[in-house]
């Protein structure tokens, strides 16, 4: 049984059960961009505006808003309503046939009868009331139609609520109202992210996932209408599933029935047959630059449609053209003939021939030859099929893969297919791909072989034993290459000597080795043979900054690697979304390398595509974990962890699953913290050394306000030992500065010492923080606390003003104890959530806090008495209370404390 009432039975689920819930939520419901529906009702109420003219693409939600606007104005207002459609478009007053009906036939004998026999019918039954005229479609209005709408409006019998999807093709009679400023124009555009989102969780009325939401606003482009019919389908289709009660993405691509392709093509109808060709090319082709699209097509068509929102154009040089909506293209690209589709791949490649090609186009070429039957040249589909693995699109790759097979190039296609294998996390059939017999050296050139033989050792390992060394697979090739091979040139030799160092290099730095090929590393991001082999050395350099404290060359590297893809004009690689580097930057707040910007097909409504959704909604979470924002942490990690149980090969929900437990332990709700801390002890696969010590961290954590400090300060110094003999100084530095904030006496020194050797933000402030508990110097401790509320870090911020507080209470003074507790008070107030203890101070109560809230104000005892009800003597009660628990003497220190 799926959650809020919609049943499942078996596997198979009822389509138009779960459209018909999903369309009752959605009506009932009042988040439905109540802005708009406002907007609406008040230029309908107040007399301002004649009126208002509705414009978006087709299933916006136009009538969906003009129904909730009407619904709100109640049964104050007469409604007449109107649509226009193809049919009646050239019949004069086609639209309003219905309404002529009602007149005699000599009141229809002109435009001037006929305005005066509607004005007098629509008064009549009005009865007195205010008359809205709701028209739809306005685009397919004939011109006589329009001129009466246009009359009725303007001497004031009606108030016009219309909708259209282009103004510059309503009538003209219609369009002079706006432009004669008696109507206001409103643009209902496409759901944002955000706002799909906020529509998902009122139509499953339950939790989603991030995944989830951006795979929907992507496949829909936002537009409301498509979204309404691909969520029902895509629940049937088990592509949408509940896990933990949280809707997400079970990972199978979306797939679209007939239903949705009518919806979407119904969509298309006023397209001109220049517009249709500009369409068909960008669906088939998956965007252009747009030096290749005018070549086969009408610069004015693709004006019309970029104005009309039907299509992105980036900037730069060269610009790319795509449509706008991903779903339109993927069922445009299903809709149009074989032999169309021919034909405009040969006009567009005959453009092609003579400019050069980004990658990107180079991949959407052989993936469109594939597609239309036309032949690809075993080079051309293998050069593709790495294209699609590099840029994050392994399903591509095994279309692509598939080709080669059946061309006889089964052993060309064994290293991409199980590359791609490997990203999609099917590891179990990648290593079945490459467990056949004649794949040794003596059967295969000797590039292939290296490859495959790096895939293998990239699958070896782990915690099955049965699995063979990786470390000795390396040394194999090693070997290998050290004898050389007759026919092999240097030049090609020095590459494969790259991909086995970059091989081994990130076999380290999953074990923890983060420096041992540093050098190596830096001499191939910078001079390395080919663009692909440079970009995963700076990929490698990144995470072995990130993690050995040099954050700031981290990031710098990142963006430089970013502006050398764009300027190459070479498809962005797809960053490691589970990278530990990200992970670390998070957490100490850092700036963290982002993903390069996908060009194609990494959409969150893929495998892959999802799983960076994904590991950017725990990245987030984790971030609030570490801040002490607990409730904006569950309501990241509960649906990341939920999302990563289906998606994560890898084990790394246990690093979800760890955070939350900490969060609930924050909260005090020692059951739930309990119950995802044992989840969290047993990740279901091999962990990176880093994530495995970000697991330990979050779970140390949980553990100390569960348990003992005492004990998980000892552990907080053993994982801290443990990354100095990784020389990770950065995690070393979190696990060393957890430890001191739970109150390590001792650890102040060390802290210091870390933090001097890693440059960054939170660096210098666990410098500070240390130097401030060695001098017991109040003053120092809440400068640290100022500087860390100042960078959204209230827990931080929360500990050193503890410390502050003890120590000026120690040497008694008033000055620092307040400015402290101010800290603390303010701190805890952004931290609602969490549990509080002796150390923050002494608490005001409710009442207490009321009272010190007048009294800051300047009111008088006697004025505060009157207001709450209550005796000037307790106020003078409360007052002595509250002046002893804030260390303050008088109303103008307690005023300053308020600030």
């Amino acid at each position: 049984m799926l959650h809020s009432g919609i049943a499942v039975a078996g596997n198979s689920i009822s389509r138009d059960s779960l459209f018909r819930s999903i369309g009752r939520k959605i009506e009932n419901s009042s988040f439905y961009r109540q802005v708009l529906v406002e907007d609406i009702v008040t230029v309908l109420n107040d007399g301002s505006k004649c009126g208002v003219i509705l414009v978006g693409e087709y299933g916006a939600g136009k009538t969906f808003l003009a129904r909730k606007a009407i619904a709100q104005l109640g049964e104050n207002v007469q409604l007449v309503q109107i649509r226009g459609n193809t049919m009646a478009a050239d019949i004069p007053y086609g639209a309003l046939s219905s309404l002529l009906n009602e007149l005699d036939e000599d009141a229809v004998g002109n435009p001037l009868a006929v305005l005066r026999g509607l004005t007098t019918l629509l008064r009549n039954k009005a009865h007195g009331r205010s008359i809205v005229l709701c028209v739809d479609n306005a685009q397919y209005l004939d011109e006589q139609t329009a001129l009466i709408v246009s009359q009725l409006t303007a001497n004031g019998t009606v108030r016009l609520l219309a909708a259209c999807e282009d103004l510059a093709r309503v009538p003209g009679g219609v369009v002079g109202l706006w432009k004669d400023g008696l109507v206001r124009r409103i643009e209902v555009l496409p759901f944002t992210a955000d706002e799909t989102a906020q529509w998902l969780v009122t139509a499953l009325d339950a939790k989603v996932s991030r995944a989830l939401s951006e795979a929907m606003w992507e496949a829909s482009g936002g537009n409301p209408r498509f979204a309404e019919v691909l969520l029902p389908e895509q629940i049937a289709l088990q592509t949408i599933v509940q896990q933990d009660g949280i809707w997400v993405l079970s990972g199978k691509p979306f797939e679209y029935s007939a239903a949705v392709a009518d919806t979407v093509m119904t969509s298309l109808n006023s397209f001109s047959a220049q517009e249709c060709l500009v369409m068909d090319v960008l669906a088939l082709a998956g965007g252009l630059t747009l030096d290749h699209l005018l070549g086969v097509s009408d610069p004015l068509a693709i004006n019309t449609l970029q104005q009309r929102g039907y299509l992105d154009i980036t900037k730069g040089e060269p610009s790319r053209v795509r449509i706008a909506n991903r779903l339109i293209g993927h069922i445009l690209r299903r809709q149009v003939p074989v032999g169309r589709s021919r034909d405009l791949h040969r006009d567009v490649a005959a453009v092609m021939a003579a400019t050069d090609v980004l990658e990107v186009e180079e991949l959407s070429m052989a993936v469109w030859s594939v597609s239309c039957g036309l032949a690809l040249a075993p080079e051309s589909a293998l050069r593709a099929a790495r294209l699609a693995n590099a840029s994050g699109n392994p399903e591509t790759a095994l279309s692509l893969v598939g080709v080669l097979r059946d061309r006889g190039n089964r052993l060309e296609a064994l290293g991409v297919e199980a590359h791609a294998l490997i990203a999609l996390g099917q590891t179990e059939a990648a290593r079945r791909v490459l467990s056949a017999s004649d794949l040794d050296a003596d059967h295969l050139p000797l590039d292939r072989w290296v490859e495959l033989q790096l895939l293998r050792a990239r699958l070896a390992g782990g915690s099955d034993t049965q699995q063979p060394n990786p470390q000795a697979i390396l040394d194999g090739v090693a070997a290998q290459l050290a004898r050389g091979r007759e026919g092999v040139d240097p030049l090609s030799l020095a590459g494969l000597y790259e991909d086995l160092v970059l091989a081994r290099a990130e076999l380290a730095i999953h074990a923890g080795r983060y420096l041992e090929f540093t050098a190596e590393l830096v001499r191939i991001q910078g001079a390395g043979g080919r663009p692909d082999r440079r970009g995963h050395a700076g990929r490698l350099l990144c995470k072995a900054q990130m993690l050995t404290g040099r954050q700031t060359q981290a990031v710098r590297l990142a963006r430089e690697m970013s502006a050398q893809t764009a300027e190459d004009g070479i498809l962005p690689a797809c960053w490691d979304v589970a990278d530990s580097a990200i992970l670390l930057a998070i957490l100490t707040g850092s700036a963290a390398p982002a993903r390069a910007v996908r060009d194609v097909a990494m959409y969150s409504c893929t495998f892959t595509g999802a799983r960076a959704a994904a590991f950017g909604e725990l990245g987030e979470g984790l971030l609030f974990a570490y801040r002490g924002r607990t409730q904006q942490a569950l309501e990241h990690l509960l649906p990341a962890a939920s999302q990563l149980r289906q998606l994560d090969p890898d084990g790394t929900s246990a690093l979800a699953g760890a955070a939350v437990a900490y969060a609930y332990a924050l909260q005090g709700d020692n059951d739930r913290a309990l119950q995802y801390l044992n989840e969290g002890n047993t990740p279901t696969g091999p962990l990176s050394r880093m994530l495995a010590s970000a697991c330990a961290y979050f779970q140390v954590l949980a553990t100390a306000e569960l348990a003992s400090k005492e004990k998980a300060i000892v552990r907080l110094f053993s994982l801290a030992d443990q990354e100095r003999r990784c020389q990770a100084t950065s995690t070393e530095l979190l696990f060393v500065s957890a430890a001191v904030r739970l109150g390590s006496a001792t650890g102040a020194q060390r802290l210091i010492d870390v933090a001097s050797g890693i440059d960054g933000p939170f660096a210098v402030q666990c410098k500070e923080y240390g130097t401030g508990l060695l001098a017991m110097d109040a003053a120092v401790l809440t400068t640290v606390a100022e500087v860390a509320a100042n960078c959204g870090d209230d827990l931080f911020a929360r500990d050193a003003a503890r410390s502050a507080l003890k120590f000026a209470a120690d040497a008694v003074d008033r000055n620092q104890m307040r400015a402290a507790q101010q800290i603390i008070r303010g701190s805890l107030e952004k931290l609602a959530s969490i549990k509080r203890s002796n150390e923050d101070g002494e608490a005001l109560t409710a009442r207490e806090q009321e009272v010190a809230a007048w009294a800051a104000a300047g009111v008088s005892n006697r004025a505060i008495a009157a207001k709450m009800h209550i005796s000037v003597r307790t106020v003078e009660g409360h007052l002595y209370q509250i002046y002893g628990k804030l260390q303050v003497t008088s109303r103008a220190e307690l005023k300053g404390t308020f600030v």
